[in-house]
């Protein structure tokens, strides 16, 4: 990975800056972040499994800078062929991703049952460091197996610190 500089220039001394300069200032912007990446994140539990359904979607982008990362993913389980599993529920992070841990990374995640209002719940990078488990209040209990139902979708986005 290269190391991004800014060509930085504040018009300090009164000057106004052009159309040009500004769009230079965004490409700086930009390339600071980085093109995302696309991955297709995994939705597992820790006993069995879900079945997602005929025509859910799993999509994922990020993108690293330094030692952050950013994460942003959907995913929707489709109206048939859908089963709960059992267990926990847990998301898997890009690969290669290593978050620092402790302190646990918490990602903010909106969670529809059913196609009902999204709740906010917290996305938390367990002890493993390679998935997410879901929690909703005081964070005692995470999202377990029968809780989503068929059209439920998550969506997960954050900044974690990685390793």
């Amino acid at each position: 990975m290269g190391v991004w500089t800014a060509t930085v220039k504040d018009w300090a001394d009164g000057t106004t800056p052009s159309a040009a300069d500004f769009d230079a200032q965004l490409r700086d912007f930009a390339n600071a972040f980085g093109a995302c990446s696309t991955y297709t994140p995994t939705l597992t539990a820790t006993t069995t499994n879900p079945t997602l359904g005929t025509g859910n979607v799993r999509s994922g982008r990020y993108t690293q800078v330094q030692k952050q990362g950013w994460l942003s993913l959907q995913i929707w389980v489709a109206s048939s062929g859908y089963t709960a599993g059992t267990g926990t529920y847990e998301i898997s992070l890009p690969a290669g991703w290593t978050p620092v841990t402790p302190p646990r990374p918490l990602l903010t995640a909106l969670i529809s049952l059913g196609g009902a209002n999204p709740t906010a719940y917290t996305a938390r990078v367990e002890t493993s460091g390679t998935k997410l488990r879901l929690y909703r209040g005081d964070a005692s209990a995470a999202l377990a197996g029968a809780t989503l139902t068929a059209n439920s979708t998550i969506e997960v986005s954050g900044w974690m610190e990685l390793a």
